[in-house]
């Protein structure tokens, strides 16, 4: 009888589990790491988040701010989708909007921690807007791929 999760997976999440790294594969896992610190940097920035020219319109702040952010979760995932590649994995279009979610779900608690007072249910729509950010990238990514390979045959 065997105890423990030896061999055990998630099903979505099966990449980020590789059993040996490779050089190069280990650099593609630490850039993905550092394009993910940088979507957390960006997201919890107080000084970015002052847009020149916008001051007052708090409409028009607030949507270029979530098209923003959805533009920098697409890019996260194509990142993590070239990264999965270089491990030889496919990224699904929920790996992307789970990975970068929990990427934004991450920037709400640091901006939590940091004293901002958005409500609970502006977190949860920054959070459902990296997801879908993510899903959106993925989805770019494989439109890329599949053009590449048609180029090529």
């Amino acid at each position: 009888m065997q105890v423990g999760c030896q061999g055990f997976e998630p099903p979505h999440l099966h990449f980020l589990f590789p059993s040996m790294l490779k050089k190069r594969e280990l650099a593609s896992v630490a850039g993905a790491l550092a394009a993910a610190a940088i979507a957390v940097y960006l997201g919890t920035a107080h000084r970015l988040y002052d847009i020149p020219g916008l001051e007052g319109h708090i409409v028009r702040t607030v949507v270029l701010r979530k098209i923003a952010s959805v533009v920098v979760f697409a890019a996260l995932a194509v990142v993590l989708d070239v990264v999965a590649a270089r491990l030889k994995r496919e990224l699904r279009v929920i790996d992307g909007a789970l990975l970068v979610g929990a990427v934004s779900a991450l920037i709400e608690i640091v901006q939590d921690l940091r004293g901002s007072t958005e409500g609970l249910l502006w977190n949860l729509g920054d959070v459902i807007l990296g997801a879908a950010g993510g899903a959106i990238g993925v989805m770019l990514a494989a439109r890329s791929r599949a053009r590449r390979l048609r180029g090529r045959r």
